[in-house]
């Protein structure tokens, strides 16, 4: 029988090597604290503003596929003209948000939003959690556009679906998203 080692690598450490991570400012709540606390709410459940969150290695496959689909989301944006800026943080009324990317050219701004799952596709406007981030990233952006580029993972049977959904907003709906974000805020700050 053949002598082994088994090495087990932390996913987050290839995810960093990938995607080397910009410090996250906890000064401030992020966009995803309030859409959890909002979440759960709704639940029934009590809302917190920080949550804590047990790394399993499937934020960072996601992490992986972000850096993997950077590349090809800014040369589909190149085609149309635009520019691609990865990876920006940006605060709007004392919350963070941390883009995946925004495609711009002039004054015309695009949310890039990356996301991966681990069952058949389903359409992004069915997951409540990733519109209210969405909204909220395109009220901080001043725009109503949104291109995500969604990876869906299946094992029966084995399968790998990418597709990339273009998304518009209307105002009215991405100003009552924030609203409802900045309500959640209001009333966690009240209660700590």
């Amino acid at each position: 029988m053949a002598d082994y080692i088994q090495l087990t690598p932390d996913l987050n450490d290839v995810a960093d090597f990938l995607d080397p991570p910009g410090g996250r400012d906890e000064s401030l709540p992020h966009v995803s604290d309030l859409v959890h606390a909002c979440l759960d709410a709704a639940a029934g459940r009590k809302p917190v503003l920080k949550r804590t969150v047990t790394p399993n290695g499937i934020m960072a496959l996601g992490r992986m596929w972000e850096s993997v689909v950077r590349g090809y989301m800014a040369q589909q944006a190149a085609e149309e003209g635009l520019v691609a800026l990865d990876s920006v943080t940006m605060e709007r009324d004392g919350v963070i948000g941390n883009l995946d990317q925004i495609f711009y050219r002039s004054s015309y701004r695009v949310l890039g939003e990356t996301k991966m799952r681990f069952s058949r596709h389903t359409h992004p406007l069915d997951h409540k959690r990733w519109m209210y981030q969405v909204k909220a990233y395109l009220k901080m952006l001043k725009t109503q556009h949104a291109w995500m580029p969604v990876l869906a993972v299946t094992s029966q049977p084995p399968d790998a679906d990418f597709r990339i959904f273009r998304l518009e907003f209307e105002q009215d709906e991405i100003d009552a998203n924030w609203e409802m974000l900045m309500n959640m805020k209001e009333h966690l700050e009240e209660e700590s």
